[in-house]
């Protein structure tokens, strides 16, 4: 079994108040449904890292935080992961949903 590193952890609190202080309204959420998303991911240096735990932990953030109901394929049927390449200045995970 593994366990969140520290470093996950501070990203998932600082990430969970960004989105906090996006949706200010709660009306829509959580999704129940949605057509599909897009998640680019602009990285912080050329590191090798695994696309598909990025994705997992950015899902996993989005249920946390009442966004979505739950990540699995009868929501969220329609995935597509992007790697956009090396942002030194501003790395970053972009998720668009789509209705």
């Amino acid at each position: 079994m593994k366990f969140p590193s520290k470093a996950y952890k501070i990203w998932h609190e600082d990430a969970s108040w960004q989105l906090k202080s996006f949706y200010a309204s709660k009306a829509l959420f959580p999704l129940k449904q949605i057509s599909s998303m897009i998640i680019k991911i602009f990285a912080p240096d050329k590191r090798s890292a695994d696309l598909s735990n990025k994705v997992e932990s950015i899902m996993d953030l989005l249920v946390d935080n009442g966004i979505l109901k739950d990540d699995n394929w009868f929501i969220v049927p329609n995935l597509l992961v992007i790697f956009c390449g090396i942002d030194k200045d501003n790395p970053r995970a972009e998720v668009e949903i789509k209705f």
